[in-house]
């Protein structure tokens, strides 16, 4: 039976960090406001020097603009709102999880069975594909478990037969009223052995609650073309695993769906399109919830038809509200490790805007993008070489205007160690940077240039001076970290 990995959020995962991402660009000693020009000196350079100069003052004019709205406290700027938004923007990991898609693919795989077969002998265990697993617990009750979100290795079992303590979705169905199909689901711990198909429950040992007690109802009916169900699903589920040590959080307690599947079959892969919504409630007598997704039309995820029927690509154009933050967008997740030890896209890519409902600005719009996420060779998560870009139009309420800001490459090139490059603009001005993120601090650099001026910022930069260059090395100016200002070759500057 397949299985997938960490129930790791499908949304916004990268979204939620762009605000460092944006900081980061802004050295922390040019975010505050800078003062006007107090002092301008005779006997003016000439040529290339002096020509530069302007470049260099709408570099820091720039800078200046971007980091007082960036770390201003009034009410409607940027920072003020991220700060009262923080909560909120913490949970959109959280929210559609890998582990309640998995759930939401269970009952639709459950439901299609069933409608094909509502009995069978005692028994009787059906591969019904994606991962999921069903059996007839008596002759009109179909009761499937999903793909493993977690395993535990039981010591007292021998080499030659091993046996583990897999966390998984449960769902038993039996027939309702008219068409309708009654289902229970329930997260469980239940006892399997694995092998080549993945973990297989050991039918005969009854399962024990997972970390959600309880059942759930829901109502639907499935057929060859898909499914339609809506109800009460157990929560998404997010675990960490350590050195002989793992620990598994529900999402809350309880999930209310509306949903359509479509199936539309394929020569290798079948599509099924989703619509509907997703509700999150953080407890069972929540009559409001925490988090509300809409699966709008053109969602859908896809399935091999080759064992072991492993995702392959999923689309979600979704409109997601959190609290005083509604994210709207489109999520790709494309090349899936086709491996049943493992189901995790090797690419993801979100596009979509943030918006703080308190007044409906919308504060981010914009693409971030994740690829070579998967080592192709051994199924794991890489350890090196994952890729990442964004393309953000930022909107400082404060300033009156958008920047627009791209990272263009964001490479591991070692364990915790990255490289990258991009550039915002700012009205007129456009800044490029490029840097490392190194082990050591002395090895940490970020390069600026803007129309022909460049200068670099390192750790050693603090308390000392350092240097505004033109393209022919010439110094125009100079920053004193000491005393909070730049210095141009004409004599003037400007203090911080």
């Amino acid at each position: 039976m397949a299985t997938k990995g960490p129930a790791d959020g499908t949304l916004a995962t990268a979204v939620s960090s762009a605000t460092d991402t944006v900081k980061a660009t802004v050295p922390p000693e040019l975010q505050a406001k800078v003062q006007p020009v107090t002092k301008q000196l005779d006997g003016l350079p000439s040529g290339p020097v002096l020509s530069a100069i302007g470049s260099a003052k709408a570099l820091v004019t720039s800078f200046r603009n971007l980091g007082t709205s960036l770390a201003s406290k009034d009410a409607g700027s940027l920072s003020a709102r991220l700060n009262r938004l923080d909560a909120d923007l913490s949970v959109l990991p959280d929210v559609l999880p890998y582990s309640l898609i998995d759930e939401i693919e269970m009952v639709n795989r459950a439901l299609e069975t069933f409608n094909r077969t509502p009995s069978a002998t005692v028994g009787t265990v059906v591969d019904a594909g994606a991962g999921v697993l069903c059996r007839y617990a008596t002759a009109n009750s179909l009761d499937c478990r999903s793909v493993v979100q977690l395993a535990e290795y039981i010591t007292s079992s021998t080499p030659s037969e091993p046996r583990f303590l897999v966390t998984q979705y449960r769902s038993v169905l039996t027939a309702g009223a008219g068409a309708n199909i009654n289902i229970s689901t329930s997260l469980v711990t239940q006892e399997a052995t694995f092998g080549d198909d993945g973990f297989v429950p050991t039918w005969s040992v009854a399962p024990t609650a997972g970390p959600v007690a309880g059942t759930f109802s829901a109502v639907g009916r499935g057929d060859g073309a898909g499914a339609v169900f809506s109800g009460d699903l157990a929560p998404g589920i997010t675990y960490s695993v350590g050195f002989n040590d793992f620990t598994v959080t529900a999402q809350g307690a309880k999930v209310s769906v509306s949903l359509n599947i479509a199936r539309t079959a394929g020569a290798t892969s079948d599509r099924y399109a989703a619509t509907g919504f997703v509700k999150q409630f953080r407890a069972a007598s929540d009559t409001a919830p925490y988090a509300s997704t809409e699966l709008l039309a053109g969602s859908y995820f896809e399935e091999q038809t080759a064992a072991p029927s492993n995702t392959t690509k999923v689309r979600l154009d979704v409109v997601a509200t959190v609290g005083s933050a509604k994210v709207t967008g489109v999520l790709d997740a494309d090349s899936y490790l086709p491996r049943a030890s493992n189901n995790l896209p090797g690419e993801l890519k979100f596009t979509g805007s943030i918006i703080d409902l308190s007044d409906n600005t919308k504060l981010f719009e914009g693409s971030v993008s994740g690829d070579q996420l998967i080592n192709r060779s051994t199924g794991d998560a890489a350890k090196t070489g994952r890729t990442g870009k964004l393309s953000l139009n930022l909107n400082v309420p404060n300033l009156g205007r958008s920047v627009t800001l791209n990272v263009n490459a964001f490479t591991e090139t070692a364990p915790g160690e990255y490289s990258f490059s991009g550039s915002f603009a700012d009205g007129g001005t456009t800044v490029t940077f490029e840097g490392q993120d190194k082990a050591g601090e002395a090895n940490d650099y970020v390069n600026f240039a803007s129309n022909g001026v460049n200068f670099r910022i390192t750790p050693a930069s603090r308390n000392v001076i350092t240097p505004l260059k033109n393209g022919s090395g010439d110094v125009i100016g100079q920053y004193d970290d000491r005393k909070s200002q730049v210095t141009y070759a004409d004599g003037s500057y400007e203090r911080f």
